[in-house]
């Protein structure tokens, strides 16, 4: 039933010159994999930042993580470093953090098949261990299913989102009759392009 008060008194922040407080480390990933690095900045106001491969600054890098969806074996042994950037007292600051090195183990490994099912009577998923070179998945001719009747028509191919998974739109399947897929010459996105 009582009421509190509070009183505060607020001061800005001095300014203060641009630092970087942590610095990216090395990373060793597969072919193909995630990756991130990570740094930290202070100043005020607060710096403004910038990712760079090398010597160059990475489009739209501007945030304290640089993320790589997939990383392809030509940034093997490249270097990131963040640039922070700020304008204190009229003076303009920029501090770089210290490299970090990017190691990219090749993929030597090909593809494997490892899952094929119909959807409906009309398709058939079929699920590879890694993902597929999209000229490649879409080539009929890397494909044949076969049932008790013979072969059965594949008329189209397409690589989903994962691109480690393709339908194929087929002629009516038997409900409950057993089919068998074969896949020959897929290759996997890797520089090697391995071979299936």
């Amino acid at each position: 039933g009582s009421t509190g008060i509070y009183s505060c008194i607020g001061e800005a922040a001095l300014p203060s010159p641009a630092v970087i407080t942590s610095n990216p480390t090395n990373a060793t990933v597969a072919e193909l994999s995630a990756v991130s690095f990570t740094a930290g900045a202070d100043g005020n106001p607060a710096p403004a930042v910038q990712w760079y491969k090398n010597t160059s600054p990475i489009s739209g890098a501007t945030n304290l993580t640089y993320s790589i969806a997939a990383a392809a074996l030509a940034d093997n042994t490249a270097l990131f470093r963040m640039v922070a950037t700020n304008l204190a007292n009229g003076i303009a600051y920029a501090v770089t953090s210290s490299p970090a090195q990017l190691t990219v183990i090749a993929d030597t490994t090909p593809p494997v098949l490892i899952a094929a099912q119909t959807i409906g009577l009309s398709q058939v998923q079929v699920s590879f261990s890694e993902r597929i070179k999209p000229a490649t998945a879409v080539n009929l001719a890397n494909y044949a299913i076969t049932g008790t009747g013979g072969g059965v028509a594949i008329s189209s191919a397409a690589l989903d989102a994962s691109q480690s998974n393709v339908v194929l739109n087929v002629a009516t399947l038997t409900d409950g009759a057993s089919y068998t897929v074969t896949v020959n010459n897929l290759t996997d996105q890797s520089a090697a392009a391995n071979v299936i």
